[in-house]
This record gives C-alpha cells, sequence and structure tokens, in this order.
C-alpha cells in the first residue's frame, strides 16, 4: 500500500514550535504595524486532521496536496506540499495541521507532466480520487471538491 509521509504534520509542528525572534523585525515581509512574528496566512490546528485518499479510477493517478502559504523562520514565504501516486484501488493516509485555507480547505492537484484538476476542498474522512476514460481515449480525472 503506497503511504505519504506525514510531512504536513512535521512542517506545521515546526511552525508553531519555532521561537519568534528579533529575525522578522524590518524584514519586508513583514510590513510595519503587522505581526513581526513568524506566521501563517491560514489557521493551523493544534490536533492534526487526518484522512484517506483512495483512487477510485481504473488507472494510476499522480497529485499532490498543499496548505496555504506560511512565513519561515528565514522570512520566506512558503508552503507545504505531498505528492502521492496511486495505483487503481490504492489508498495514502495524510495527516496535517495546517495552515488551511479559509474555511479549513487544503488545494489538490491532480497531474500528469502538467496539472490536470485542481482545486480548494474541505477535507473529508474519505477523499475519493475518480476517473473514467472517455470515448476519444481520452481520460478525465477529479476529486469532489467542497
Amino acid at each position: 500500500m503506497n503511504k505519504i509521509n506525514h510531512i504536513l504534520v512535521f512542517c506545521a509542528a515546526l511552525i508553531l514550535l519555532t521561537p519568534a525572534g528579533a529575525y522578522a523585525q524590518n524584514n519586508p515581509l513583514y510590513p510595519q504595524g503587522t505581526e513581526t512574528d513568524p506566521h501563517a496566512f491560514g489557521e493551523i490546528l493544534k490536533q492534526p486532521v487526518c484522512f484517506k485518499i483512495v483512487n477510485t479510477a481504473p488507472y494510476t493517478v499522480f497529485g499532490q496536496i498543499k496548505t496555504n502559504y506560511f512565513i519561515r523562520p528565514d522570512g520566506v514565504r512558503s508552503r507545504h506540499r505531498s505528492n502521492f501516486h496511486l495505483k487503481p484501488k490504492e489508498e495514502a493516509d495524510v495527516c496535517t495541521a495546517g495552515p488551511f485555507f479559509e474555511g479549513r480547505r487544503l488545494q489538490f492537484e491532480l497531474r500528469t507532466l502538467l496539472p490536470i484538476f485542481t482545486c480548494k476542498t474541505k477535507l473529508r474522512e474519505i477523499m475519493y480520487v475518480q476517473g473514467k476514460t472517455q470515448e476519444d481515449g481520452t481520460t478525465k480525472t477529479w476529486i469532489d471538491c467542497f
């Protein structure tokens, strides 16, 4: 069974546990009169949320999950990303504490060499990747986004 590393949890914990310091002062990424500590642009949870990604398509799918942006301690704007590669009927366990987009959403991107589907969706216990082969031989692949 293909498993996605819990990198999102580790990185979110890193944000929460990183001490604030003088490095953020006079930094152009922190305009005057706003927060000067490293911060996330979305909600970060104290306990991670876990879910499954299940491939129901009759072919292998590739994708990436992305969180909202955050400011690293060195002042660089960044985000967490985790790739997945699932054969038909395979599933992967994923956990994240954020930072989330508004409404506690994550961005899902399905791809071949280029992105073929992207959306920001609320998490459900099971996220189903769906797909079908069309009459012309091409495929259509998606995740229901809410």
